[in-house]
């Protein structure tokens, strides 16, 4: 399995848009998304698996990236996650409550996809 390529730093991205949303592939690559839902639960989708592997310099099977994702909800508001074009979300548990964080560890596959792994949700 190849290294990942993280960094060690992060930036922060705050997304508090009304909606749902798409995270894209610069988004995800800062490291850190704080996500206030802003007055209900979101459906929030990420970018497709090609921008994901072209951003993230993801260009071997195995090859992973990890974003933190934050709900910094005031209400019982959830954050649910979808996978883009070619993601697909490999374990059950796809939603972040209200006050909750998450690890998203984001995984190429021999196909050219991204596996997505919700941790700690």
């Amino acid at each position: 399995m190849a290294a990942s390529k993280q960094k060690s730093f992060l930036t922060i991205t705050t997304l508090n848009t009304v909606g749902n949303l798409t995270y894209s592939a610069a988004q995800i690559r800062t490291g850190l998304i704080v996500r206030d839902p802003n007055g209900g639960g979101r459906t929030d989708t990420t970018d497709t698996a090609a921008r994901l592997i072209q951003e993230l310099g993801l260009h071997q099977e195995g090859d992973a990236w990890v974003c933190y994702l934050i709900n910094t909800a005031d209400a019982a508001e959830t954050i649910t996650l979808a996978g883009g074009t070619g993601v697909t979300i490999s374990n059950v548990a796809q939603t972040v409550a209200q006050n909750e964080a998450a690890e998203m560890l984001f995984v190429r596959t021999n196909d050219g996809g991204i596996t997505l792994y919700l941790i700690g949700a």
